[in-house]
């Protein structure tokens, strides 16, 4: 694989393969599964919280770009990083609870 579009091509799929797939499936679940009986409301804040977040990330990257640089963008990651693992630690008890999901029946074979 020395060819370079063929590396691209390849790193393009396998970027994309999730997406194919159905997405962030899992995650919706388990949203669904912390949230109970809310959980049409919560869905929906979810989606309207990605799409802030990718309308968001490109305003401010523009600002980032045009301020201080490229440079900043490795700056900016890990503060993100910091930001992420903060809100992940806080939610362990709430989002991700272990066993199998409420109403969910296993085929038996």
């Amino acid at each position: 694989m020395g060819n370079p579009a063929q590396a691209s091509r390849l790193l393009r799929r396998i970027a994309t393969a999730r997406h194919r797939r159905g997405g962030d499936i899992p995650g919706h679940q388990k949203l669904a599964d912390a949230a109970g009986e809310g959980a049409d409301v919560a869905l929906s804040l979810n989606v309207v919280a990605w799409n802030s977040a990718i309308a968001g990330s490109g305003v401010v990257g523009g600002v980032l770009l045009d301020t201080w640089g490229v440079a900043s963008f490795a700056w900016a990651m890990l503060v993100l990083i910091g930001v992420a693992l903060a809100i992940v630690w806080a939610a362990r008890a709430h989002g991700f609870r272990p066993g199998r999901r409420a109403g969910v029946e296993t085929a038996t074979q």
